[in-house]
């Protein structure tokens, strides 16, 4: 994989974490994407460049195998396997912990998905409260069975926002096609 941005890349758990630090400290930021399109961790890179680049903050792109079953809740079907429990229990386990220890223990932590990992980012702040913010970047809201498990759950953080990165929200809003939605 090909990209013009210089990021440490690590294997945790037989998926490629991709990951860059600007300045020393400030969030963590994951991102969940494709296992085969390199040059969108390098856009991704350089939209919060354009936006954010003047805070610290860590930003770490981590790769699923199976696109549609990795993303997809536990109300997944035949297509959609549902494995996005699997998934948020390694975030968790796995990858959270392994960058607080290298990066620094006392951070928040933000998820940002595109697409269907857009509807998963939206669909941990109804499974864990783990996450400072979240950004849905044009969520799969339409998946079969979302509407129905959102009646009847609660997110678990009730102030999950972008603390001090106002122009990143609005950067994500209003001028850029790759994301749409933000949750605070």
């Amino acid at each position: 994989m090909e990209m013009n941005v210089f990021m440490q890349k690590l294997q945790i758990k037989q998926k490629a974490c991709y990951i860059e630090q600007n300045g020393s400290g400030g969030p963590i930021i994951l991102w969940g994407m494709y296992p085969h399109r390199g040059n969108e961790i390098a856009h991704m890179w350089d939209c919060l460049m354009e936006t954010v680049n003047d805070q610290d903050f860590l930003f770490c792109a981590f790769q699923v195998k199976d696109w549609n079953g990795d993303f997809s809740a536990a109300f997944g079907d035949d297509d959609f396997k549902g494995n996005g429990p699997k998934t948020l229990q390694w975030l968790m386990n796995d990858l959270i912990p392994k960058l607080k220890a290298d990066y620094g223990v006392d951070r928040e932590i933000y998820l940002i998905g595109y697409s269907l990992a857009g509807l998963f980012a939206l669909w941990t702040a109804y499974e864990t409260d783990i996450f400072s913010a979240i950004a849905s970047c044009s969520g799969s809201l339409w998946f079969e069975q979302w509407d129905e498990y959102v009646l009847h759950h609660q997110i678990k953080k009730k102030k999950q926002r972008i603390r001090s990165w106002q122009e990143l929200e609005i950067e994500l809003e209003h001028r850029n096609e790759f994301c749409a939605m933000i949750l605070r």
